[in-house]
């Protein structure tokens, strides 16, 4: 059975407005050359509003657990990401 997550989440965030949804895997680019130790899978925890007219995520890394929050700009698509119905990820329960 999955749960599939509403087109709003927190407070008057659209999913229309974000590129990637809850649940969803990413692959994570740092902005700052110096430590790319960052870099890498990540699944999105959840959608914040805009800053800079640029999307942001809660992203929580697959291989040590540490979240961060990233604006859209700095994610890319997995080609594994979470299967997902009319826009919307389904979560298993």
């Amino acid at each position: 059975m999955a749960t599939i997550f509403s087109g709003f989440l927190g407070s008057g965030v659209r999913m229309s407005d974000h590129k990637f949804a809850v649940g969803q895997n990413v692959e994570f680019s740092p902005d700052w050359p110096i430590d790319d130790t960052t870099k890498g899978q990540y699944t999105i925890v959840r959608l914040y509003p805009k800053t800079d007219n640029t999307p942001q995520y809660r992203i929580k890394s697959q291989r040590d657990g540490h979240e961060r929050m990233v604006t859209e700009d700095r994610l890319d698509r997995l080609l594994d990401s979470a299967r997902t119905e009319n826009g919307f990820a389904l979560m298993p329960k």
